[in-house]
């Protein structure tokens, strides 16, 4: 887990990609606006695998870093991308194989290891967030609450210690393969919330290259751009 503080306006943006989660706001960066109020938040970022295709495992594993976050100061904890259960890394092998039984079971796994925004898992997800006073993003894999529906979107979710789920945003558009397990997103959810923190938004991977969602999205309501900071790649 790392730890990462920002100074300068209050508000914060995400940059969610691949298998970690960056901060779009850039590392240790002092961002310079002509507020004359500075705030200083302290934000961990979970670079940590789930338990793969097992939500409630995952959860539990959520709720120990989660304690170890706020012991060490922090405000904030940062899932990475689909962190709950697992961002489907083998969706070539599988589809390449061309046993269609087995590509049928392995997304019934990760149906079945999705989050429903409504269900009891993301009130865990609530109370790990109240019991040690921290806001989350938690990147997931969520699942339709439409009767019927077993559409998975690859989703952000907006969590207050106080407040509890203050939204979520579902990736417009997923990229290459994950057009096999994803639906659409419709940016009707393209939001930023006003926290004790600041104001907080995020964008999931390749959408922080889409115009509409970088800069219509989240810069007109406030949430600034800066350079990028990558782990596992290039500076951009």
């Amino acid at each position: 887990m790392r730890e990462s503080t920002f100074r300068g306006r209050s508000a914060v943006s995400f940059l969610n990609y691949g298998p970690v989660l960056m901060l779009q706001s850039g590392i240790g960066d002092t961002i310079k606006c002509s507020v004359e109020r500075t705030n200083k938040v302290k934000v961990a970022i979970a670079q940590a695998s789930p338990v793969f295709l097992d939500r409630d495992k995952t959860l539990a594993k959520a709720r120990n870093l989660a304690t170890k976050a706020a012991s060490s100061g922090a405000q904030m904890l940062v899932f990475p991308e689909a962190w709950v259960s697992g961002f489907p890394y083998w969706i070539p092998t599988a589809v390449g194989s061309g046993d269609s039984s087995q590509w049928g079971k392995i997304i019934a796994m990760m149906q079945d290891s999705s989050l429903s925004v409504l269900g009891e898992e993301t009130q865990i997800l609530c109370d790990i967030a109240r019991s040690n006073k921290l806001s989350l993003v938690v990147g997931c894999n969520e699942l339709s609450e439409i009767p019927g529906s077993r559409t998975m979107y690859n989703t952000l979710l907006f969590i207050s210690p106080e407040k509890g789920v203050l939204g979520g945003h579902r990736k417009l558009m997923p990229t290459y393969e994950g057009r096999l397990v994803w639906g659409m997103g419709d940016g009707s959810d393209l939001k930023v919330y006003d926290t004790d923190l600041g104001r907080l938004g995020g964008l999931i991977c390749w959408e922080n290259h889409m115009a509409c969602a970088s800069r219509d999205g989240n810069e007109r309501r406030g949430i600034p751009r800066s350079r990028l900071a990558w782990d596992l790649g290039p500076s951009v």
